[in-house]
């Protein structure tokens, strides 16, 4: 993913460059596409074009897919760790559940026979 971030980021930050006349430096494009997708948003390049800022919404809305899915595969990690202990604590209340039922029966065998 991050990978994919710092693609994007050289990508669109060569664009802006091309496109617009307010950054510079292909250099400020990348600060400007980094700062863009990260939400940080400092203001110190801005895109005064209208593809510039078209492409700043795009980045804006890659930002927010790369910071989901960062936080989804977190997730998944620390939900993940847990599943082992799961799985050996669900045999376990499994087996405690068949006893039970089988004490039940008996219970009821027991009842049945008194009666």
């Amino acid at each position: 993913m991050l990978f994919l971030a710092a693609g994007v980021t050289v990508l669109f930050g060569l664009a802006v460059f091309m496109i617009d006349p307010n950054v510079h430096s292909f250099w400020d494009g990348m600060w400007y596409a980094w700062v863009t997708m990260t939400h940080v948003g400092y203001g110190d390049v801005v895109p005064t074009s209208f593809i510039g800022r078209l492409l700043a919404c795009l980045l804006i809305l890659f930002g927010l897919a790369v910071l989901a899915l960062l936080t989804a595969t977190f997730s998944t990690i620390l939900i993940g760790r847990g599943m082992g202990e799961m799985v050996k604590d669900e045999s376990q209340i499994l087996a405690e559940i068949k006893r039970l039922h089988e004490r039940l029966d008996q219970l009821e065998a027991n009842r049945k026979t008194a009666e």
